[in-house]
């Protein structure tokens, strides 16, 4: 049996229906130390069927990788330098694949970082070196830590009132990530950007109870046609004590919604925990 954070009850997994839905993950960030074990775990869950990544606290990070990925891994591990890290594609996983990025930390040396991201198709036909180069650097605001929320007031154009706060996405203090916003959305890793700003805000709208403190946030029209992610942000929200009705979740119109029916059922399923779905796109305060 593994405890979950805040005492959550899981139930126990054999090792084979373990590894049958670890290769499964995708979209997963994990912290672990230095023997493997995860501490962390953030993104998709549906690997366990559960809407939070914490049922993977306290397993091995190795054992979400396949068993000859995994033998290697183990003997490659502890010869990364700080702040090195190691990144391949496995193919045999999931349909397009997952990429996997371990990275060890700068400081804490017995300390290393996991991503596991979806690979769609699209990406593993070598394209423009530039996406590359800017999916890379997201992956390492993310697992660095310098991907920041930031909040800029919103004002209503006929009264002059202030109406809320939009928060927004900044990497190393950067004015415009809209580069590197694209980049994750082709590369399939923008689920982690929608984590971590929802994440921020629902923190923001406990801490200040001020009914007029309201905050909107974008979220992709990509992790609005996966009802996986959808489940996760939910999770997330629910997770923080405010009124509902001060949450404005922005769809952005910078990835094509080709599933209608999906992205329907997951609108419906924010609007009815009382939280506000509108369009948007990134270029908008971005």
């Amino acid at each position: 049996m593994v405890a979950g954070r805040q005492g959550m009850s899981v139930s126990t997994l054999d090792e084979a229906r373990f590894r049958e839905f670890a290769f499964a993950a995708a979209d997963l960030l994990v912290s672990t130390d230095a023997g493997g074990r995860i501490t962390h775990a953030d993104g998709d869950a549906t690997l366990f069927h559960h809407p939070t990544a914490d049922r993977l606290i306290g397993r091995n990070a190795i054992d979400l990788i396949s068993e000859a990925e995994g033998s290697r891994l183990r003997e490659e591990l502890w010869s990364l330098g700080p702040g090195r890290r190691l990144s391949w594609e496995d193919t045999s996983s999931i349909e397009g694949g997952r990429r996997i990025v371990i990275q060890r930390d700068a400081v804490t040396l017995n300390s290393f970082n996991f991503i596991i991201s979806r690979m769609p198709s699209s990406v593993r036909v070598r394209g423009d070196r530039l996406d590359e180069i800017m999916a890379e650097q997201f992956r390492d605001a993310v697992m660095n830590g310098r991907l920041m929320a930031a909040r800029q007031p919103v004002v209503e154009t006929r009264s002059g009132a202030m109406s809320h706060y939009e928060v927004l996405a900044r990497f190393n203090g950067e004015d415009s990530p809209v580069g590197l916003i694209a980049a994750a959305e082709k590369s399939g890793q923008i689920a982690h950007l929608d984590y971590i700003m929802i994440a921020a805000a629902a923190a923001q709208l406990e801490a200040n109870p001020d009914p007029s403190y309201r905050l909107a946030v974008n979220i992709s029209g990509a992790s609005l046609q996966r009802l996986d992610v959808i489940r996760e942000l939910c999770a997330v929200i629910s997770g923080h004590s405010f009124h509902r009705s001060r949450l404005i979740v922005e769809v952005t119109e910078s990835a094509h919604i080709h599933d209608i029916e999906t992205a329907a059922r997951a609108v419906g399923t924010l609007r009815s925990s009382g939280i506000s779905v509108s369009l948007d796109d990134f270029g908008a305060g971005s």
